[in-house]
């Protein structure tokens, strides 16, 4: 350990790879806290006009009077907040996504850096590794190859048809009075 940051081993080319994705990319951790504090915020505002439109309502319905205007203002304010709440969830969602592949990924790489899997080869595993970038999919096209016959045995299963279910299936007693009766409409 050199300064809090280990020491690289191997050759340069893993030397770069290690570098650039233990140093190169911001922390999403610190990024994603910062941003469910700031969704909590931004969502108390509108959570409050809704309980306040809610009250106004109920309040308004043991006055035995017209009630509409107000019950519209509650629903708005309900749906506004149903909707913001939706897309924080999304966001937060996805930047918790890419907060995971990134710490999957410096996992990885100290894992190699520690040299203690004897049988990975560095060079590979780091090359997979830089290539998945943000999100997870590979952008580098010697890698794809890699995982091509894998992905040609996944469609030819997908692409197995079902017998259609008039045609008769091998667990079916054709002489029994169901099957009969099937077949005669």
């Amino acid at each position: 350990m050199n300064n809090g940051k280990p020491e690289y081993e191997g050759c340069p080319e893993e030397q770069f790879y290690a570098r650039s994705i233990l140093e190169d990319e911001e922390d999403l951790e610190e990024t994603l806290e910062k941003e469910r504090e700031a969704s909590q915020r931004k969502l108390w505002l509108p959570f409050q006009a809704t309980a306040s439109s809610l009250t106004h309502l109920y309040r308004e319905r043991l006055e035995d009077s017209s009630s509409w205007g107000l019950f519209q203002t509650a629903a708005g304010s309900l749906t506004s907040l149903y909707r913001d709440s939706n897309d924080e969830i999304r966001r937060l969602n996805e930047l918790s996504r890419r907060t995971g592949y990134q710490r999957c990924r410096r996992d990885l790489v100290n894992l190699l850096l520690r040299g203690k899997r004897r049988y990975l080869r560095r060079d590979e595993l780091l090359s997979v590794i830089a290539s998945l970038g943000n999100g997870g999919v590979a952008v580098n096209s010697l890698v794809i190859p890699l995982f091509e016959p894998q992905i040609n045995a996944n469609a030819q299963r997908v692409n197995h048809k079902r017998p259609h279910p008039s045609s008769p299936s091998h667990d079916v007693h054709m002489d029994s009075p169901v099957w009969k009766k099937h077949k005669q409409h």
